[in-house]
This record gives C-alpha cells, structure tokens and sequence, in this order.
C-alpha cells in the first residue's frame, strides 16, 4: 500500500473538512497548522529504517552519543550537525532524534509559506508533490540546511544583508551546499525583462549543449564520487521547472503591479533550472536545485491569486493541481528506499 499517496490524500481532506464545516473566519490558518502537524507526525514517527541516507545517519548518531567532547568534530559531517546530535542524544534515543529533525525542518517551510503564500492549500500541494517532502525523509542535514536557508528569505525581503549572510552561514554548518544559497540576495529584485528572458533562455540552451562538460566540472568539487551519468527523473523535473517558467511568463501583466512581489521567487526558478540543467546529466546535483526551486512552492499560488478572473483561475489551478498529482504519483512509485513505510512503535 502506498502511504505517501495516502498521506496526500489526507492533506486534501483536511483542507475540504476545515474550509467547509468549520464557521471560523481564519480556516487558512487553521488548515497550514494542521497540516504541518500531520506532516510532522508522519515525518518524526517513522522507523529508522525508512529513508536510504538514515543507514548512515542513525550509526552516526550513535556514534556521536558515544564519543567525549574532545573527539566530536573528528567525524566528516558539519559542526553544527554534530552539536545538534549531541544535544539530543542528552535527553533521548535515535526516534526522538528523528522527530527533533523534522520539526526543525519543517519550521522553515511553515514560516515561508505562512508568510508569503496567497493559498496555503495549494502551496502545502505543491511542497508535497514536487517531493520536498519526501526528501527530508532522507537528507536528514540538508532538510535542516533547506529550514533555515527559507527563512533568510525575511532578510533578502528587508535588504538585510549581514543577518541574511548569518542565516545562510548557520544553515552551511548543517550542510555546506547552503552557500549556493548567497546568491539569491543579489539576484532577488532583478525585474523581468524581456532582454532578461531572452539571456536565460540563452544560457540555458548553452548549458543544454555543454553539460556534460560543465557537469564534469562541478563533480570535481562537490561529488567527485558520482559518475556523470543521464537521469530520467533529472530531465523530468527539469521539463516541470520549465513548465512553471512559461507559466509565468504566459501569465505575467506588466499592468498587475502584484507580479513585482514575485519577481524574487521568479529569479529563483531561474536559477534552479539552470542548476538542473546540469541535474539532468548527474542527479545528485538536484540537491543544489532544491534552494532555489523550493521558490514554485510561493510562486505558483502567488501568480494565480493575482489573477482578476476567477474561472480562469479555477481552471489553470485544476490543471496545475493534475499535472503535479500525476508527476507526484510516477515519481513515488520509483522511491523503493522509502517503501513500505512503517511507525516506529
């Protein structure tokens, strides 16, 4: 039985229970915090042994728990990944482990979404389908990097620099591919242009033709033990990325002066298609893709609440929401790593 598309489903009930029996004004609210409470408990009280990365992670925190002070940060994993299984290796064992991680990393996600989206429901959709999700259940470090790095976006919103630098350089001691993140400062407020639109789609055919090259480039870096290879499910969330990009741009009005609010999370997805470019040749650079793409979950309800007529948005928000279904459930059935999933008690 597939609980991941069962645990979709629910999300979905609960959005109908709340926004139709409940007589409560703030239902919105209301729906984010259940949900995010259905997605902890289903994220903190798996096994162990759901998730391929927690074979090296549960060992590890054992590890930890079992070493002096002196000897922590001889391990290979970041510092602050380290302290964090330190502490809680103080007041609990391997499953309270588990759920301490994914409050933290779903807190960044609750607090970004909250903040910025104009449809909690389809933003939390989306969060889940475009399986951000489903991979914190693994990428334990990285799902806290991820947390942290979204709520600098307060920073980059107010043009704080130095505070948005500081975030970005906490979330790098859980993961150091959170640096990637930097840019996004710089690049937030750049306006769409149709010599801007142009550019990328320059770069981006460039990048198509020379990927391999540039692919074997950066794996000399980052991942020099992964071969460079081609990933059906690299080219597969690359052609959705795009997707959402000539969604904007068929969309976008120059008279709707909301669309300037969304040029930072448009110049995200920007970014991210050009990194899965590259993705698509070696699909562990997808992990990189993930700090910037994670901007479709604001973009796409923001863009269609702005839009003035209310059947097309019906429309375009049903055809949306299937499209992601349909991607979400393909995409699912290829996670053997995360079947079956079972409760840790």
């Amino acid at each position: 039985m597939n609980y991941y598309l069962i645990f979709l489903i629910i999300i979905i009930i609960t959005y109908i229970c709340i926004s139709k029996i409940l007589k409560f004004k703030n239902k919105d609210i209301i729906f984010l915090n259940v949900a995010f409470i259905e997605m902890l408990l289903f994220l903190g009280f798996r096994d162990t042994t759901i998730g391929i990365d927690l074979q090296n992670y549960i060992p590890y925190f054992n590890i930890i728990n079992g070493l002096n002070l002196d000897n922590l940060f001889y391990l290979p994993l970041e510092r602050g990944y380290v302290i964090l299984n330190k502490l809680v290796g103080l007041v609990g064992g391997e499953n309270v482990f588990l759920f301490v991680v994914a409050f933290i990393s779903l807190l960044g996600v609750y607090y970004s979404i909250k903040k910025y989206s104009k449809n909690y429901m389809l933003s939390v959709f989306i969060y889940i389908t475009f399986q951000f999700y489903i991979f914190i259940f693994s990428g334990l470090r990285q799902g806290i990097a991820f947390s942290i790095v979204w709520l600098s976006l307060k920073y980059v919103k107010e043009r704080k620099l130095v505070k948005f630098i500081l975030i970005v350089l906490l979330a790098s001691m859980f993961h150091k591919t959170a640096l990637i993140f930097l840019p996004v400062y710089f690049i937030a407020n750049k306006r769409i242009t149709l010599k801007y639109v142009l550019l990328f789609l320059v770069v981006f055919i460039s990048m198509l033709i020379l990927k391999v090259q540039l692919v074997t480039f950066v794996t000399s870096f980052l991942y020099s033990t992964y071969a460079v290879s081609n990933t059906f499910g690299g080219y597969s969330l690359l052609v959705l990325l795009f997707a959402v990009f000539v969604f904007f741009i068929l969309i976008r009005n120059k008279k709707i002066e909301n669309f300037r609010d969304n040029d930072i999370w448009f110049n995200m997805l920007i970014v991210a298609i050009l990194i899965q470019t590259l993705a698509s040749t070696q699909g562990n650079i997808a992990r990189l893709t993930m700090y910037y793409s994670f901007s479709v979950v604001l973009l796409i309800p923001n863009v269609l609440d702005s839009l003035k007529d209310k059947k097309q948005k019906i429309f375009i928000e049903a055809i949306v929401c299937i499209s992601l279904f349909i991607f979400y459930f393909i995409s699912i059935q290829n996670e053997a790593n995360y079947m079956p999933y079972k409760l840790f008690f």
